[in-house]
């Protein structure tokens, strides 16, 4: 420091201010000049002029308090981080409140313990709201499964420009918590793992409705995205008419935003400097036809009517080298986790799309059929034209797939290991839509399974035969298909399959698959089959957990009717890898694709399963703080809608095999799953929720910044 300092008058002349005054000075409380070795007034006076030590200036009042209340702060945060993190072990989710830990069997006016975030050390991407995120080690590990589970079959969601703004701060808020809800449930990190799985998504699903604002309703990229994302979810939870509600939303959005018209579609996005940006607009596509998806799936088997006719719209569908440019490198692995550099089946895309076509205009032509054919007055096919043009689009589609599009052992074995998971996933799920169509066209003619040929005309015979041989064919074909999405795609399978899975099931269940004893042992092996798959969904989603339960029902009831071919054997639960061969020929595929065990059962004992599952409740309860509620199976609810004259269902009845709005009642609109209604905790709830260490790398080494734009509107 300094001792002095001269400064200039107005006058010209220079002063010295004194910096430190002498110690006589100082006595006398006189003005000193600071010279050294000796002031002027020293001189003067002829004394002794003597200096103390010169002393920095100190800290002003209580700031030294301040910092050590600081210290004694972060100590205590620190305990209590730590006394969380060893209790993390006993408890997946730390109640709120003791209050909280009532027996109460709903959750509604709950508060949800929402997991807060944490980035020590470093700045928050995510910015200092109210929203409390978690750590941000697990936000980019709950996307990364969002990523993997959802966007890959619905690509609505890009992964570098989700980051991107994940990284500034300009993430929205709702969208963010929808992700990570779909993440959640897939997730084995210790602080969110509980049983069943779909309970962690629950906290963040409830978060992210809680954000739901008039804002929400603006035709905007990110809440177009948020909606449709919400829809799945909210399907996947079973709650039919919140999930076509929500996906409503996202495809009236898209046709406000002209996403439906090519010449929107085809308009360049530019980025900052001019360029075009091709990523963003093959994107904006992809967008649109994930949400005509989910217009169409959403509607399936519910009676409620779809939002896109075929005149609604003229966009074209994804080209290879748009499927190139939002190509996901983090998922170009395939089943063998070997890395996948030139994709057999980057170019399903489009097919997969044509079919969905086909399916929402055979749902939409089953939910306004007006029939009363019976068996005693034989109507079949049904007298419209339509019925006929679509079987002949479905049939088409079929025969005009590529070759190595084609459904046979061996393009099973080349995509394997020449196609991502993601793409084999894409591939075998069309297939078995496409069974699955073909039967919701077809199965119709099962209730005229025992007209004989003086029964009928001649030419109605034959079409009656020639569509129970369809659903026999289609059967084959689908069994083979589910059982190879179940072993080779495992939880990857989109819950929407389950409504495909649903259809194959009532087929199953008719006269026709069990009229002897090998006929019986195919379509309970059919069910089995069908109850794996879904089974192995189970944990995810709360419609999958109901849909497993029914059939497991279906399989007692099937022993039920079927009873004088009953030949009980015990069953291997894990012979399910050697899958024939199939054909792409609907007529020769009966005899080629069976890939059915003729001599299974489901053998278990129920008091055991019951004891398990109160063993897993009473842990969730305690986990969560309160009573959760348990899917149950739907044949009951089956059987009062549909009783036969004896109590049992009938179903050989066409009431039963063509209502075109049962699945949605019994599977969607009928469903024990809650969602918590939510409330924002206080900061100290927030902060004893979740506190965990970070040493993940940042943000930084993640994202790249070559992200496309596409919430610029041309």
């Amino acid at each position: 420091m300094l001792d002095n300092a001269e400064f200039t008058s107005n006058a010209g002349k220079k002063r010295v201010r004194a910096t430190q005054a002498c110690e006589p000075c100082r006595k006398k409380k006189m003005k000193c000049d600071g010279t050294k070795p000796i002031c002027l007034h020293c001189q003067e006076a002829s004394i002794a002029c003597e200096y103390s030590e010169s002393r920095k200036r100190g800290p002003r009042k209580g700031y030294v308090q301040v910092l050590e209340q600081r210290i004694a702060q972060l100590e205590r945060r620190l305990s209590n981080e730590e006394d969380y993190v060893s209790n993390s072990n006993n408890s997946a989710l730390h109640p709120l409140s003791s209050s909280s830990s009532s027996s109460s069997s709903s959750i509604h006016n709950k508060t949800v313990d929402v997991p807060p975030l944490s980035n020590k050390g470093g700045r928050n991407p995510l910015g200092d709201d109210k929203d409390f995120y978690p750590p941000i080690n697990i936000v980019i590990h709950l996307v990364d499964l969002f990523f993997k589970h959802l966007n890959s079959v619905f690509p609505l969601v890009h992964r570098k420009t989700l980051k991107r703004s994940i990284q500034d701060g300009t993430v929205s808020r709702p969208l963010l918590w929808a992700i990570m809800a779909i993440g959640a449930r897939f997730s084995d990190h210790p602080l969110l793992k509980v049983d069943p799985p779909y309970w962690a998504g629950e906290r963040f699903a409830a978060k992210a409705s809680s954000l739901v604002d008039i804002t929400m309703l603006e035709p905007t990229i990110p809440n177009l995205q948020f909606w449709g994302i919400m829809a799945c979810l909210e399907y996947g939870r079973g709650c039919g008419a919140r999930a076509w509600m929500y996906g409503g939303l996202a495809v009236r959005m898209c046709h406000e935003l002209g996403l439906n018209k090519e010449e929107t579609l085809s308009k360049p996005i530019k980025r900052n400097d001019g360029t075009i940006d091709a990523a963003a607009m093959a994107l904006r596509r992809r967008i649109f036809w994930s949400c005509f998806a989910l217009d169409k799936f959403a509607s399936a088997g519910t009676g409620r009517p779809q939002y896109f006719g075929v005149s609604d719209y003229d966009a074209t569908l994804p080209t290879v080298e748009e499927s190139v440019l939002l190509l996901d490198h983090y998922q170009c692995t395939s089943i063998n986790d070997t890395q996948v550099t030139d994709d057999s089946l980057m170019d399903i895309t489009r097919h997969y799309l044509e079919l969905v076509m086909l399916f929402g205009q055979v749902n939409r032509f089953i939910t306004h059929i007006k029939s009363d054919a019976s068996c005693e007055n034989v109507i079949w096919p049904p007298p419209a034209a339509e019925f006929s043009m679509l079987d002949v689009c479905l049939q088409k589609w079929k025969a005009d797939l590529p070759e190595r599009f084609q459904f046979n052992t061996m393009n099973v074995n080349k995509h394997k290991e020449n196609a991502s998971l993601n793409y084999l996933t894409m591939w075998l799920s069309p297939h078995a839509i496409w069974c699955t169509t073909m039967l919701m066209m077809h199965r119709g003619s099962l209730a005229h399974n025992e007209v004989r040929p003086n029964d009928a005309p001649t030419h109605v015979y034959q079409a009656l035969q020639a569509s129970i041989s369809t659903c026999k064919s289609c059967i084959d074909e689908a069994m083979v298909l589910f059982g190879l999405l179940r072993e080779l795609c495992g939880r990857n399978v989109w819950p929407y399959m389950g409504y495909s899975a649903y259809i194959c099931a009532t087929v199953l269940m008719t006269s026709t698959f069990s009229h002897d004893s090998e006929s019986y042992a195919k379509s309970r092996h059919g069910l089995e089959v069908l109850y794996d798959m879904i089974e192995n969904l189970r944990p995810y989603w709360p419609m999958c957990e109901r849909l497993a339960l029914t059939t497991k029902d279906l399989l007692l009831t099937h022993t039920k009717l079927y009873s004088k071919h009953h030949i009980i054997q015990p069953r291997d639960a894990e012979d399910h890898d050697d899958y024939p061969a199939t054909t792409t020929s609907a007529e020769s595929s009966t005899n080629e694709v069976t890939g059915l065990q003729e001599d299974s059962t489901i053998q278990s004992n129920p008091a055991t399963i019951e004891d398990i599952q109160q063993h897993l409740q009473s842990e969730l309860e305690a986990d969560f703080g309160f009573s959760l509620p348990q899917q149950q199976s739907a044949l009951p609810l089956l059987q009062e809608t549909l009783n036969h004259s004896n109590g049992d269902i009938d179903f050989n009845s066409f009431d039963f095999l063509y209502d075109s709005a049962l699945f949605g009642q019994i599977m969607l609109d009928n469903n024990n799953t809650t969602r918590p209604t939510t409330t924002t905790p206080s900061s100290n709830e927030i902060l004893s929720s979740m506190m965990i260490s970070q040493h993940e790398p940042f943000l930084s080494n993640i994202i790249q910044h070559d992200a496309p734009d596409i919430n610029h509107t041309p």
